[in-house]
């Protein structure tokens, strides 16, 4: 089954030039992606499925692609890493769901 960001994919958008992401690129998945990632940091539930310490003891070439950056890191599992399978902290494990 696919949530409505995987489904249309044609909706996300690409930005060039932010500030905070060393490679100046930034992704915006649509506001049903953000509705998400906002459900789950209203129930402070973040806490939970990721833990970044975890994320880069798991991923360590990623851990050095973001600089070490709990925040890019973060991203990344919200973005791409949930949808890989990549498990986000020792609690919670996405291939289970």
């Amino acid at each position: 089954m696919q949530s409505d960001v995987e489904q249309y994919r044609r909706d996300c958008r690409v930005y060039v030039g932010s500030e905070h992401n060393p490679y100046d690129v930034t992704w915006d998945y649509g506001r049903g992606y953000q509705k998400f990632v906002d459900a789950v940091a209203d129930a402070d539930m973040w806490g939970v499925l990721f833990d970044a310490e975890f994320y880069k003891e798991s991923y360590p070439m990623l851990a050095m692609l973001y600089h070490d950056d709990d925040q890019l890191l973060l991203e990344h599992f919200q973005t791409v890493g949930v949808h890989e399978g990549r498990q986000g902290s020792e609690a919670f494990n996405v291939a289970s769901y």
